[in-house]
């Protein structure tokens, strides 16, 4: 009889916690990360350039379509550039640069980056760079969530070999880091989220 009632108050207890619960809403954050790969093979002057989609960029991204994302930040870009056979530079001089859709006026996302090339090629963070391109970005990126925008994007890479002239064969690859800020309503028990 003892064991019935344990049982029973235990029961009654799951119950009453489960239908204490109400919809709150929480703040979630997810890695968006991506990946531009340019081969280079010029003597001397460098202009390659990647296109974008937007189904490119939230294929991978677990979001309720009716989430609201409220923001997108770009937290990074590291570039690598790796010597390919033939290759004579010792370094390139590259600047990076941001079309928000195909036919606009670039914004840069860096500029005068001198790297040098080498058989391992690993990444390395890019300190210096330019905000105004950085925020276009993520603003393209929070469009392309939001279902507000659905134009393509160019991410180019321009500059020259060091030195001056000399032929380059590399692979140069730019590495994108960005988090998705937005808020869901879940059902969890009346004291959660409370104050």
């Amino acid at each position: 009889m003892y064991i019935y009632r344990a049982y029973l108050a235990i029961f009654t207890s799951g119950l009453l916690f489960l239908s204490a619960c109400d919809e709150v809403p929480f703040n979630f954050v997810l890695n968006l990360d991506d990946t531009y790969e340019y081969d280079i093979s010029d003597d001397g002057v460098i202009s390659e350039e990647v296109t974008v989609s937007r189904e490119r960029v939230v294929e991978d991204l677990e979001i309720d379509s009716e989430t609201t994302v409220e923001d997108v930040n770009v937290e990074s870009l590291a570039i690598k550039i790796m010597d390919l056979n033939g290759n004579q530079a010792s370094a390139v001089r590259l600047a990076g640069l941001f079309y928000p859709q195909l036919g606009a006026n670039p914004i840069a996302l860096f500029e005068d980056l001198e790297l040098a090339a080498t058989a391992d090629g690993d990444f390395t963070a890019i300190t210096d760079l330019e905000s105004a391109g950085v925020n276009a970005l993520a603003d393209k990126l929070l469009g392309y969530i939001n279902d507000t925008d659905f134009n393509d994007f160019i991410v180019t890479v321009e500059g020259v070999s060091v030195p001056d002239g000399s032929r380059v064969e590399a692979q140069v690859a730019i590495k994108l880091r960005a988090t998705v800020k937005f808020s869901e309503t879940v059902e969890a028990p009346f004291f959660v989220g409370q104050e």
